[in-house]
């Protein structure tokens, strides 16, 4: 963990963003230096509070003091801290990367030139007069003019290792344009539109500039959000919840991505690679939050991954009406029987069951899979978890629980909010009490048959879940984990 002063939290902000946008382990070091000598120079003063001035001076004693390499380095570091941790954009504006002249890329067996004149084949501006926006795009023409055009591609994923590419349009798919690196050496400012799939160029005066483009994978969040459908809002069971979308008020309004209704394909294997998934390594998607993914086992934890110690209380043949999955013996867990408290952090079922036993079972590698994540753990009343729609349940859950106790773990049960959502959209009106009926349960890919546990405490003794008030006893086990940075497959098709 970095740690530095005052500034601790910006330290840990920058650590998670790099870490979910799976940035190399050069990069963090490189990174973290940059920013703590930045940090070193203005005496530990909190980031938030250098002013533009401040920077401005800062970047011009780096560029005195340094090659251009290194000042472009160190810039290169604070405009993502300033852009995506510290998010104070206006910062940005002093923040230009220099020319590099007669000096060796990253890419040691890679030397090029800065001082080029001429424009990429193909690669042209349309329309240009100062101050105008233009756009460099792809023409049969060429027009010849001052500016120089330098296209830079990432070697390989991370790597901030960069090639000029030859190439006589802008690429499509496979890269993603870097705004922090890609600059012109007069402040002409670059930007990309999506929509033209070209790179927009606002000038006042002839330039050059460089234009950066990383390898992009998309992660298993980015796939999954690939499924919604923006015209069509419930194709592939997939809704995002914006609270202005066709639901509207009722939905969670965090931009998550959820699978709701009663059967979505929305299956994924984890924790082994075998052609055929095994019933033990199942799980479904409850949707994408920021860029984690959210998954919940699709049939009950066994013994042989969650152990017999612990929160452990027995285990049944009788599997009743209801259960929907396929195990002929069932294992029931307490919440926390060892204290008797409904407080997470004291519960054996989370310490020793699910965070140790689990994790270790799986293997270091899958578990490497899992992140770290802040559950809210304040918990409410039974009466506003479970007597109100499932918007109320979210807010006094997740926004407004009883009181703000987190655990940071990476396996955690489901919140009553998460089962709320999974089920059908017409149902989300109605309190969680009502969604004991049998029309409500079949429109609810997440009801399993049994009374099953909820990560949210009550502080009037009492755990709701889907159709009863059940008081700190055994039940079920339905464990929950937040996916980070993978490239695990997309759901299956």
């Amino acid at each position: 963990m970095w740690v530095y002063g005052m500034n601790r939290k910006y330290y840990n902000d920058l650590e998670l963003a790099l870490d979910t946008e799976g940035k190399s382990k050069g990069t963090y070091r490189e990174y973290f230096a940059n920013i703590g000598y930045m940090e070193k120079y203005f005496n530990k003063k909190d980031f938030k509070k250098i002013t533009l001035e401040e920077l401005k001076e800062y970047v011009d004693y780096l560029d005195k003091e340094y090659s251009k390499t290194t000042y472009n380095n160190h810039v290169a570091a604070i405009r993502y801290f300033y852009k995506n941790v510290v998010k104070k954009k206006s910062m940005l504006e002093v923040l230009n990367l220099k020319r590099v002249k007669g000096e060796k890329m990253k890419r040691k067996t890679l030397v090029v030139s800065f001082i080029v004149v001429i424009v990429l084949v193909l690669v042209v501006i349309t329309k240009y007069q100062p101050n105008d926006k233009v756009i460099l795009e792809s023409n049969d023409d060429l027009i010849v003019t001052s500016n120089a055009l330098s296209m830079m591609y990432e070697t390989s994923a991370g790597s901030g290792e960069y090639q000029v590419s030859s190439d006589t349009s802008w690429p499509q798919e496979g890269y993603i344009f870097n705004d922090e690196l890609s600059s012109c050496e007069n402040g002409s400012t670059l930007s990309w539109d999506d929509e033209t799939k070209s790179v927009l160029m606002e000038a006042n005066v002839s330039d050059k500039c460089y234009i950066y483009f990383d390898v992009y994978e998309p992660t298993f969040a980015d796939r999954i959000i690939s499924l919604y459908d923006v015209n069509n809002e419930g194709a592939n069971g997939l809704y995002y919840h914006d609270g202005q979308g066709t639901y509207g008020s009722l939905e969670a309004g965090d931009n998550s991505y959820r699978f709701s209704g009663a059967n979505p394909n929305n299956y994924v294997c984890f924790g082994s690679d075998a052609e055929v998934c095994p019933n033990d390594n199942l799980y479904r998607i409850i949707g994408v939050f920021g860029n984690q993914v959210k998954l919940i086992k699709y049939d009950y934890a066994t013994s042989t991954l969650l152990g017999t110690d612990g929160a452990y209380n027995s285990s049944t043949t009788s599997l009743g009406d209801y259960y929907n999955g396929s195990q002929s013996t069932l294992y029931l867990y307490f919440w926390n029987n060892d204290t008797g408290r409904n407080i997470w952090s004291e519960s054996n079922l989370n310490t020793i069951n699910l965070n140790a036993n689990y994790l270790n079972n799986i293997g270091g590698t899958w578990a490497s899979k899992i992140a770290e994540h802040t559950w809210q753990v304040g918990g409410n009343t039974y009466q506003n978890i479970y007597n109100v729609p499932v918007k109320q349940t979210y807010q006094n859950e997740i926004i407004s629980p009883l009181d703000a106790t987190t655990f940071s773990g990476k396996v955690g049960l489901m919140y009553a909010s998460d089962y709320g959502y999974a089920s059908s959209p017409n149902n989300w009106s109605t309190n969680l009490s009502d969604y004991a009926n049998d029309t409500n349960r079949n429109n609810n890919w997440m009801f399993m048959g049994f009374n099953e546990w909820i990560i949210s405490p009550s502080p009037d003794g009492h755990i709701p879940n889907y159709s009863y008030l059940y008081k700190v006893k055994e039940t079920l086990v339905e464990y929950v984990y937040i996916m980070k940075y993978t490239q695990l497959g997309p759901p299956s098709t």
